[in-house]
């Protein structure tokens, strides 16, 4: 919505209007889920033949989906007024369902276009990141935080397995790569608790499991990977047509 030329950007300025004016941050007060239902949920995924489920807890947008401490734009204080991802993970821990998690921060930090005459140039910077050259990596602060809400995750749920998306392969991430590894290996075995640990490249063999995007393996491999994929071949949620 922030690409000149792209339809999205179009249909944003007829419907909303210019993006100084309306931005992304302006979209969370519409965003309500009236009709979210956590047990129907979960309860679908069983039916479905699911064994574990693992709702996104916060995308590259910077809205975390559950009450989270250390980010006021979430899903519990603003929106839905609802802490989403608890909620289904109490409906899965009911049917037996194993539960994760998903990060997509790391990608915020390149994630939001910026211009002088779109709010993304001043104004939210907790949500859309603070200003920078776009070629410019994350800084120590900023990859602090990611970490500090990553731990956050591992601490607020105790997910059976935590997954990453694009963004932390960049260069700057390769130091916390590891912690994070280790701190939530740690933190599940003194639960008592399995854990797994997704990821999509630069990990060695046999540290995390592998998650191939819309693809599969291509051959049999001596170690678990897994992949996912969407019900539709242009989005990862509902869109008409």
């Amino acid at each position: 919505m922030y690409m000149e030329g792209r339809d999205e950007y179009r249909h944003h300025v007829q419907t909303y209007g210019a993006h100084r004016a309306f931005g992304y941050k302006d979209f969370v007060p519409r965003f309500t889920a009236p009709r979210f239902e956590p047990d129907a949920w979960a309860s679908l995924a069983q039916r479905a033949g699911a064994r574990y489920i693992v709702p996104v807890a916060e995308h590259h947008d910077g809205f975390s989906m559950f009450n989270s401490s250390r980010n006021r734009w979430n899903a519990a204080a603003m929106g839905p007024r609802r802490d989403v991802c608890k909620e289904l993970q109490r409906a899965a821990a009911t049917r037996g369902l194993r539960f994760g998690v998903s990060s997509h921060r790391a990608y915020n930090w390149r994630f939001f276009a910026r211009r002088q005459d779109f709010d993304t140039w001043d104004e939210a910077a907790d949500l859309y990141s603070p200003r920078h050259d776009p070629e410019a990596p994350a800084t120590e602060a900023w990859l602090e935080s990611w970490f500090a809400r990553t731990v956050e995750l591992v601490e607020y749920f105790a997910p059976d397995l935590l997954w990453f998306d694009w963004g932390w392969h960049w260069d700057e991430f390769a130091p916390w790569r590891p912690r994070v590894a280790a701190y939530y290996y740690n933190a599940m075995r003194a639960r008592g608790k399995e854990a797994v640990l997704n990821y999509k490249d630069k990990f060695p063999e046999g540290v995390a499991v592998w998650d191939i995007e819309r693809g599969k393996a291509s051959g049999i491999r001596q170690h678990y990977w897994q992949t996912d994929t969407s019900v539709s071949v242009s989005s990862w949620g509902f869109v008409e047509g």
